[in-house]
């Protein structure tokens, strides 16, 4: 039988391999035995090397430490050196150190001593440091050896010495040359034989090789041919016809390249079908990484498929690497791609697993771009919010009007829920039947114009209407029919009450619920214009609350308003209901009375208004007393217009409020010339509290014991450009009026302070200054601030400074003028009362207060010599003050019989013209000076 070419070469190899594997173990147990000797004699050599050098390095450490002992060595350096010269002369030795008790190294051996006196600061050398036995330590390349050195009981330190162990090897190395001689003379004995033996066999199977090459070359070399060719897309057909193997190989082949054909056919229209999908798809191998990439996936994330190739899947894709095990059908879900500029797209993922022989090979991804329905999904979740929570009712009907979908703010207004409005017609939320007929105008309007809109009456539910603002348009389909309205309104409820509050705001006093300024001015017009129809007379009546501004200000606005409430109440109680009441601003008042027949007849409503104050308001815990002073103005008298009248009117009152408050005036045409003049000086003082045009002058009081100059009165002058001197009697109650007085006060207070200064000398007593405060000033929640400030600042103590005040500013409100009084008392300022003994003149604030000073009013002192009222009456307030230990100043002493009786009766101090009248600063200053020598004013 004919051995089939299979067999030879199956015969051939294992003969060959056999042969190789045999001369591989012998060569293999001879490497073995050499390296078991050579380790093992390298061993050997390894400890008899150590050995050697440490007995070698104890025995010249030692013999070295013995010699440096010798005193004849321990100042001689160069025997010393020599001494460790001959140690180091030897091959082995690396280094030698002599070092002293503390480790620092005396001698190394070198000529210029290079390491003398450096310490040793490896761990050996630290350790060899205090030694008193011998040191060993060995390592790789060096042998360390350290022996003390003492002469008898006394330590002088130490040698250490190193020894190369790669020198002692050297001296070894003829040893180890004789081995690696015989060594290598027997591997290579051996090597030749196994090497002939490898030859021979190998020749045997070449010729067995070549006997079979003839038979098997050709066909392979062909079937190499076409391979190369299927590789180029060339399926040329195989021309071999044999019975064995190779002729087997040639029609698998042939097979082989009809199926490649066809797959090729199929592959190419499949890859035209994936590159034609919309959608993305990824092919990934069963670890997960992508093989296959359509060109949508580059559309989708921006990647090639060049690029996406063997990266893994989860790099493009939020989902899992692997499906779960025995998953068949395809998984869908929706995650995120990541496309190549790094941006997350949003993206529907079909998953496929595809299985072979129970093993996952693979998985197709199929993504869907889904940007555009989420955007979709978030306008229609959007407008459903929008639908479902605006504030505006919103109504769908169809094109007949008939609801079919209603948001919740439709079923809150009307009471109509959700359920309930469907089917109902639009017309039938109309509140009347007007309201439905104006409803049924909705389907021709929006069928011309597309729109309509309008305010309507609707009925809820429950029967109550309410005013809505409507409008409504079409919903047209893509064919531009109309199939549906929609409607949105809003309740006007709330609109209209606003609308009536804002009325309200606009033309009633939200305080008293009075007409305020805007409606009085209607309401006088009309009446203006009604009686100059029938030719009647009217009353404009202009009321204003006295010291209500001290109320508001001491007892807080609270209090205020409490107070104004009760006022409107008690003034609409006198008047008729023809009669028009107003609150033209804060304490103000205007009342319109038409037919007043009479003066007579105007004089007693205005007598009735007044007496209504007699009795106290009550406000919280408070019970307040106060008054009113009222202009009256007639028509048409006095003016024909709304604007003169309330002009003349308010003219009048200030006349009222001039001649003492708590009464009424009215018009007559000198007092416009009084209200022109009073709002020059207000204008003028303020232009002089801008350009500082005020300037003090200063009269003395004088000791009636010594004539000496003991204090000094500030009085303020002004003249104005314009309206020359003006006297303090005509400026100050306008300063009070207008508020200005506070800071009037405050500069008068700073000048004072800052020339009390200028006539103050060491040689003489001081001299303090008096500051009149006027009401506004001290009730001024700063007040003590200021002072304190303005002494700060000016250096002024505060013993020279003294406040003057007057009874009726103290007794408004007495608990708190005693609490002022106090700290200004605490902080060293003086306290006086002027014109006392002409108000309430009580007993018992004296003795609450604390008062250094009482000044007698002027009035009493101007007619004590020849009125005996007066005298009795200075006498008793001299007495009473000095009972109570407060001194008393004489004020307007103008002649020496007043000046007799002042001092008879024991008055501490004088004030007026009979010493001096009020001079500038300079002045005073030279009057000071004079008076330090010479009294002022003495009699016999």
């Amino acid at each position: 039988m004919r051995l089939q070419p299979k067999y030879t070469l199956i015969i051939t190899g294992l003969l060959m391999v056999a042969m190789l594997v045999l001369s591989a173990s012998l060569l293999y147990r001879f490497e073995l035995t050499l390296r078991e000797t050579t380790r093992a004699s390298s061993g050997v050599l390894d400890e008899a090397m150590q050995e050697q050098l440490v007995n070698r390095g104890m025995a010249l450490t030692a013999l070295l430490a013995e010699n440096l002992a010798n005193p004849l060595y321990q100042f001689d350096m160069e025997a010393v050196g020599r001494q460790v010269r001959n140690v180091l002369e030897r091959p082995q030795t690396a280094y030698v150190y002599v070092f002293d008790t503390d480790g620092l190294i005396v001698h190394d051996g070198s000529q210029h001593l290079s390491r003398f006196g450096t310490r040793m600061e490896d761990p050996f050398g630290e350790r060899a440091a205090g030694i008193s036995e011998p040191l060993v330590q060995t390592n790789d390349d060096i042998v360390e050896v350290a022996v003390p050195v003492a002469l008898g009981r006394q330590h002088l330190g130490g040698v250490r010495v190193g020894f190369s162990r790669a020198a002692t090897r050297a001296e070894l190395g003829n040893l180890g040359n004789q081995l690696e001689a015989l060594y290598n003379e027997h591997r290579r004995d051996q090597y030749l034989t196994v090497v002939g033996l490898t030859l021979a066999l190998l020749l045997l199977g070449g010729i067995a090789a070549i006997a079979v090459a003839r038979q098997l070359i050709r066909p392979i070399r062909q079937l190499r041919t076409v391979a190369a060719h299927v590789g180029t897309g060339n399926t040329a057909p195989v021309d071999i016809r044999r019975r064995d193997e190779i002729g087997e190989l040639a029609d698998t082949f042939q097979a082989m390249q009809r199926n490649l054909r066809q797959t090729t056919i199929s592959k190419a229209y499949l890859d035209r079908i994936i590159d034609s999908m919309n959608d993305a798809l990824l092919v990934t191998d069963g670890e997960g990484r992508i093989r296959r990439a359509n060109s949508a996936v580059t559309r989708l994330t921006g990647y090639s498929p060049q690029e996406l190739n063997g990266r893994d899947i989860r790099d493009v894709l939020a989902v899992d690497a692997l499906p779960a095990e025995g998953a068949v059908d395809a998984l869908a879900q929706e995650t995120e791609a990541r496309a190549h500029s790094g941006t997350l797209l949003p993206v529907a993922v079909s998953v496929s697993p595809i299985w072979e022989h129970d093993r996952l090979s693979g998985c197709v991804y199929v993504c869907q771009d889904v940007s555009e329905r989420l955007r979709n999904e978030e306008r229609l979740r959007l407008a459903s919010k929008v639908f479902e929570n605006t504030a505006e009712c919103i109504v769908v009907t169809d094109a007949e009007g008939c609801i079919q979908r209603v948001n919740p703010a439709f079923a809150a207004v009307t009471g109509h829920g959700s359920v309930q409005s469907i089917g109902m017609n639009i017309r039938d939320l109309g509140a009347s039947p007007s309201d439905q007929d104006q409803l049924d105008n909705i389907g021709p309007a929006l069928a011309s114009e597309g729109q309509w809109y309008g305010e309507v009456y609707f009925r809820r539910r429950n029967g109550e209407e309410f005013p809505a603002w409507l409008t409504f348009s079409t919903i047209a389909e893509p064919d531009g029919r109309v199939r549906q309205w929609t409607g949105l309104f809003n309740d006007l409820t709330e609109h209209r009450e606003a609308e009536e509050r804002i009325h309200q705001l606009a033309y009633y006093d939200h305080l008293t619920g009075l007409p305020n300024r805007l409606l009085f001015q209607d309401r006088l017009g009309q009446a203006l214009t009604q009686a100059s129809r029938h030719h009647d007379r009217l009353a404009v009546f202009f009321l204003d609350l006295d010291r209500f501004k001290l109320i508001n200000d001491t007892k807080g606005h609270g209090t205020g308003d409490e107070l104004l409430k009760g006022v409107a109440q008690r003034l609409r109680d006198q008047l008729r209901e023809e009669d028009t009441l107003a609150r033209l601003g804060g304490d103000e008042f205007a009342i319109v009375v038409p037919d007043a027949e009479s003066e007579d007849r105007v004089a007693e409503v205005a007598h009735r208004l007044v007496s209504a104050f007699g009795q106290p308001f009550y406000a919280g815990a408070y019970e307040l007393f106060t008054s009113t002073s009222i202009g009256i103005s007639l028509f048409p008298t006095d003016a024909s217009d709304a604007d003169t009248l309330l002009k003349n009117a308010d003219a009048a009152m200030y006349q009222a409020k001039r001649q003492g408050r708590n009464r009424f005036r009215f018009f007559t045409p000198g007092m416009n010339e009084r209200i022109v003049e009073h709002m020059e000086i207000e204008e003028g003082l303020r232009r002089g509290l801008e350009r500082d045009a005020f300037e003090l002058y200063y009269q003395p009081q004088v000791s009636m014991a010594d004539g000496r100059i003991v204090a000094a009165e500030a009085l303020i002058r002004w003249e104005d450009p314009a309206l020359g001197i003006v006297a303090p009697e005509r400026f100050i109650p306008i300063a009070e009026d207008s508020g200005l007085i506070v800071s009037l006060g405050n500069w008068v207070l700073r000048r004072a302070c800052e020339n009390v200064l200028s006539w103050q000398r060491p040689e003489g007593a001081a001299i303090p200054v008096c500051v009149n405060l006027s009401a506004r000033q001290f009730q001024d929640p700063k007040l003590i601030t200021h002072v304190r400030e303005i002494l700060q600042e000016t250096g002024v103590p505060s013993e020279l400074l003294q406040i003057e005040l007057t009874e009726s500013m103290l007794l408004d409100d007495l608990d708190l003028s005693i609490a002022i009084l106090m700290r200004l008392n605490e902080m060293g300022v003086r306290i006086s009362i002027d014109d006392f003994g002409t108000g309430y003149s009580s007993l018992s604030y004296l003795k609450r207060l604390p008062i250094h000073t009482l000044k007698i009013d002027k009035s009493f002192v101007r007619d004590i010599a020849v009125d005996r009222d007066d005298a009795t009456i200075t006498s008793a307030i001299i007495a009473l003050a000095h009972s109570l230990g407060i001194q008393v100043v004489a004020e307007g002493v103008e002649n020496d019989e007043q000046l007799m009786f002042l001092r008879r009766n024991g008055c501490d101090f004088a004030q007026g013209f009979l010493f001096a009248h009020p001079d500038p600063v300079e002045a005073f200053q030279a009057l000071v000076t004079t008076s330090r020598q010479e009294p002022l004013r003495l009699l016999e």
